[in-house]
């Protein structure tokens, strides 16, 4: 057997990120969500009323550009933002109704590209494999060159 290069491995991390973020556009193409919106909805969700600047931290993506989206998801009636009572520069963010209506289709989406990446795995390989990204993912969680 060949051994696996980090080549290798970058060049399918990179297709299936690049393939997901197809497949989710695709789907949620008409709703006005765009680019890491449908993430910052899901990072709502498993962390209600955190600040905005969470999210550039979270995702490692500059203030601007999250101001603007987060703008724009509140225009979307997705999320509501409120001045931070302790700090009011800072911004806290709630998901609306139509946010918590939104995130069930994108988890129905989101099930749906597990379901076809996937196709012939056990659900012992499933398990197998969720294991070794999430013991990859610890291993570079606290690293602050990235």
């Amino acid at each position: 057997m060949t051994p696996i290069t980090s080549r290798d491995l970058n060049r399918f991390l990179v297709f299936l990120n690049r393939k997901r973020s197809q497949f989710m556009s695709a789907r949620l193409a008409g709703s006005g969500l765009t680019g890491p919106m449908y993430s910052f909805l899901l990072c709502l969700e498993k962390n209600p009323g955190i600040r905005q600047d969470f999210l550039c931290t979270h995702f490692s993506i500059d203030k601007g550009t999250v101001a603007r989206l987060c703008k724009r998801m509140e225009h979307l009636a997705l999320i509501h933002r409120s001045v931070c009572s302790d700090d009011r520069r800072a911004y806290q963010l709630s998901l609306t109704e139509t946010g918590r209506a939104m995130l069930k289709v994108i988890h129905d989406h989101l099930n749906d590209w597990s379901d076809r990446l996937f196709v012939g795995f056990s659900e012992q390989d499933r398990r197998t494999v969720f294991e070794m990204l999430s013991h990859m993912a610890e291993n570079v969680k606290d690293d602050k060159t990235s």
